[in-house]
């Protein structure tokens, strides 16, 4: 009878974990099928580019009207924004490459700062098609202008 008692047990035990809501409690990567695209916008109300697996983040707001762009350096949870030197933005326009250097909104006194503007010709079209390059810490990295879940 126990053998019997000990069955049931582990049947409801498993019926009991089958019908438990999943949550979704674990960190995304962007290449893991999570991009902060159009569902989620930075403190600035920026579009949201992940940098380095999601451990930093640029928020970029664009202006394709104007040819403006203004870039912050956002820690992995989108909170704190970083002093970092000044980006260099590569662009493919209808011309060919270009390439120009972002300037600082408020510059620190080493040039480093947390908010960065730039006006250029080739950004008044949309989508823009290339990297911001941009060193955080010792490593440089080259994230794209616009997330992979930017439509219009």
């Amino acid at each position: 009878m126990s053998s019997f008692r000990l069955g049931i047990a582990a049947l409801l035990c498993l019926a009991l974990t089958a019908c438990k809501e999943k949550k979704d409690d674990h960190a995304h990567k962007p290449g893991g099928g999570h991009d902060h695209g159009d569902h989620e916008l930075g403190p600035h109300k920026g579009e949201i580019v992940d940098i380095a697996d999601g451990a930093y983040h640029l928020e970029i707001l664009h202006d394709h009207d104007g040819g403006h762009m203004t870039v912050w350096v956002l820690d992995g949870k989108l909170e704190k924004t970083l002093q970092v030197p000044a980006p260099v933005v590569n662009l493919k326009t209808k011309d060919g490459p270009v390439q120009f250097t972002l300037e600082a909104a408020s510059p620190l006194a080493d040039g480093m700062a947390e908010c960065w503007k730039g006006s250029h010709a080739g950004l008044k079209t949309d989508p823009w098609d290339g990297r911001v390059v941009i060193r955080i810490g010792d490593k440089t990295y080259q994230p794209p202008l616009e997330g992979a879940a930017h439509g219009h």
